[in-house]
């Protein structure tokens, strides 16, 4: 846009388009406030038919004081009851609207969230949720207080039941983190305007999800858990059901994954003397003297 001021255009010539995480932090509040209105919730079925359903149940149960639509995403389903009863769904089975997308086959977690995304109100946030969680009370609610508190978060999720990390009692207060876990992972629409998808090279799954918090961190937006955001769920139950090794995609894909970033930091050192800065130097731990 140009010549924007009603009296002195010549003054305001141009005006450009600046990235959220730029914003004084009381305006990327205030926009926080204005934009997050409305959530696309994306769960991604596959053979689960019994997941799904409890899942479906429990959104309809926890979910308040949110505006929100469910994408569901049958993956391919062939071995269970799954796309029957898709099918045999009506606007009136759950009290919040949803659609119901087929894929023929298999995507994978990546390319099968993606179409979800894809399908979405575009100025909605995407939650994308596993058919396998359990949310509790006000899950919803609490991760989209946390993505207001703090102002540049791009990407939030609950804490859960996991083993190693983002357990329940993980954190007292809402935290800014390096990665999360995408059984449970709320993104601010800005974010995806500025990042888009998932990395579908993953295939199957594994990986795409540290692949996305690195992304959102290089696009300078911050990651958080949230202390009060509660989503239960036993991790890797579809590989179970569809008798995968869930160990084999994960050795796979993080060979995927350190060659597309370490790889790109390579390509990099041929314009950036990583050496040259020490705090850089040290805090990757590029010169080891001992």
């Amino acid at each position: 846009m140009q010549n924007l001021h009603p009296v002195t255009p010549e003054q305001y010539k141009i005006a450009v388009k600046e990235n959220f995480p730029s914003f004084p932090v009381q305006l990327q509040r205030f926009i926080k406030k204005e934009k997050c209105k409305k959530c696309s919730i994306i769960v991604l079925n596959w053979n689960s038919c019994q997941l799904l359903k409890e899942c479906l149940k429990l959104i309809e149960e926890n979910t308040i004081n949110i505006n929100y639509e469910v994408i569901i995403v049958d993956n391919g389903s062939k071995n269970d009851s799954s796309v029957d009863y898709l099918k045999s769904l009506n606007k009136n089975s759950y009290s919040f609207p949803f659609k119901v997308i087929y894929n023929e086959k298999n995507l994978g977690f990546p390319g099968g969230m993606n179409v979800g995304m894809k399908a979405a109100d575009p100025n909605s946030d995407i939650c994308l949720l596993n058919v396998d969680a359990k949310v509790q009370k006000d899950w919803l609610k609490n991760l989209y207080d946390t993505m207001i508190d703090i102002p540049d978060c791009g990407l939030v999720g609950p804490l859960g039941n996991e083993k190693n990390y983002q357990h329940e009692g993980m954190v007292k207060k809402d935290t800014i983190v390096p990665n999360l876990h995408f059984f449970c992972v709320l993104i601010f629409r800005e974010l995806i305007n500025k990042i888009g998808f998932l990395d579908t090279q993953y295939g199957i799954g594994e990986y795409e999800d540290q692949d996305y918090c690195i992304r959102a961190r290089l696009a300078h937006y911050s990651i958080c858990i949230s202390a009060k955001s509660l989503v239960k769920h036993k991790p890797h139950q579809v590989f179970e059901l569809n008798s995968m090794d869930y160990n084999e995609f994960l050795k796979e894909n993080r060979i995927k994954f350190l060659e597309k970033y370490v790889s790109n930091m390579l390509v990099y050192s041929n314009f950036f003397d990583f050496y040259y800065d020490p705090e850089l130097n040290q805090s990757l731990k590029l010169t080891i003297t001992d």
